[in-house]
C-alpha cells in the first residue's frame, strides 16, 4: 500500500497471470481503509498483509471468500454474488463509461482487450452499453448522411 498522486494504491501480483497490477479504491473506501489502519495502532509494514481474518492470520483465497459469504448473508440475505463479481462490475462500469479496452486490460492485468472469452466474462450485455452503441450508431448515421 502506498500513496501516488494523492491516491491510495495497492501493488499486487495477479495469481493467474503473474502480472503486476495496481489496485485503486474509491475516495470513500480510501477513508474506510485509513480508519482501519488507524485502529491498528501502528503503521503496517510494507510487505505485511494489511487485512487479517477473524483469527488474526492473513487472508488466504479460501478464508476471504468464507468471510465474504458470511458478511453477504448478514447484510444482503439471499444475495449470491461472489468476490469475482466485484471485478466484473468494475469492468462493466468502465465499459459503460467508454473505457479504452487497452486501458481496461492494463487495469485488470489480463488480455481482455484481445480475448473474446474474457470480454464475454467481464463485459456481459447490459442496457447502458447497448444504449451507448445505439447512440454511436446514430452519430455515425448522421455523419454518413452529411457526407453523402
Amino acid at each position: 500500500m502506498t500513496y501516488q498522486q494523492g491516491r491510495l494504491i495497492f501493488a499486487v501480483k495477479r495469481t493467474k497471470t503473474g502480472q503486476p497490477a495496481l489496485g485503486t479504491l474509491s475516495r470513500r473506501t480510501e477513508r474506510l481503509v485509513a480508519r482501519y489502519v488507524e485502529a491498528l495502532g501502528a503503521a503496517p509494514l510494507a510487505n505485511a498483509p494489511l487485512f487479517r481474518n477473524r483469527s488474526g492470520n492473513a487472508y488466504s483465497k479460501d478464508t476471504l471468500g468464507d468471510d465474504f459469504r458470511a458478511v453477504r448473508a448478514g447484510v444482503l440475505p439471499g444475495d449470491n454474488r461472489q468476490l469475482l463479481d466485484l471485478r466484473r462490475s468494475g469492468a462493466v462500469e468502465a465499459s459503460a463509461g467508454g473505457v479504452d479496452m487497452n486501458a481496461l486490460a492494463a487495469k485488470m492485468a489480463n488480455t481482455v482487450n484481445q480475448s473474446r472469452e474474457l470480454q464475454q466474462t467481464y463485459q456481459p450485455v447490459d442496457l447502458t452499453s447497448v444504449k451507448s452503441a445505439d447512440a454511436a450508431r446514430q452519430r455515425g448515421r448522421r455523419a454518413m448522411r452529411e457526407n453523402s
